[in-house]
C-alpha cells in the first residue's frame, strides 16, 4: 500500500496485519508493551497506530535486533504485550528468539505481528506455529472488488 505521511512515502505495500493474539488492557494499571522495530523511524511514520496505544499502555520501543532484548527475567516476564512491527527483521537480539516468543504466548501474554509482502522468513517461520501461512515471497493479493482507484487502477491496494 503506498501512502504518504508528512509527505514520506511508507515503504509498505499492501500491509498485511496478523493479529497472533490481541486484548485490551483489564487492569487500572497501564500495562507495559515491548515494541519490536526493524528500523526507528518506523515509530514516527506510523505514530498515528502507536500514538492511540499509548494511552492506555506504556510502550517500550526498541530495535529488534537489540543485544540487550529479553521478555523475561528470573522467569518473570517485563511486558504484558509484544509488537512485533517490520517486515524485514531477520533475527532478534539478545535473548529473544522464536522459541522464547512461543513460551511468552503459551503463558497468556499477547502478540501483535505486523508485516508485508516483503516477510522475512524469521516472520514466516514465527506466524506459520500459529497456522498462519504467507505465499510465496514478492506475490501479491489480487482484489478485483475493492481496489483502489486512483489515477491507475491498483487491484493490490485496497
Amino acid at each position: 500500500m503506498s501512502r504518504k505521511m508528512g509527505g514520506t512515502a511508507l515503504p509498505f505495500i499492501s500491509l498485511i496485519i496478523l493479529i497472533l493474539v490481541c486484548a485490551a488492557p483489564t487492569s487500572t494499571q497501564a500495562q507495559k508493551v515491548l515494541v519490536l522495530l526493524e528500523d526507528m523511524r518506523l515509530k514516527a511514520s506510523h505514530s498515528q497506530f502507536f500514538e492511540p496505544l499509548a494511552a492506555g499502555w506504556t510502550l517500550d520501543f526498541k530495535l529488534a535486533s537489540d543485544s540487550s532484548l529479553a521478555l523475561a527475567e528470573w522467569d518473570t516476564y517485563l511486558y504484558d504485550a509484544l509488537i512485533i512491527f517490520g517486515s524485514g527483521i531477520t533475527d532478534f537480539g539478545g535473548e529473544v528468539d522464536v522459541h522464547s516468543i512461543l513460551d511468552f504466548i503459551d503463558s497468556g501474554h499477547d502478540v501483535f505481528l505486523a508485516t508485508d509482502a516483503a516477510t522475512t522468513d524469521t516472520l514466516r517461520e514465527l506466524a506459520t506455529e500459529f497456522g498462519v501461512e504467507f505465499d510465496e515471497k514478492g506475490t501479491t493479493v489480487i482484489d478485483h472488488m475493492s481496489a483502489s482507484v486512483t489515477k491507475h487502477l491498483d487491484e493490490t491496494l485496497v
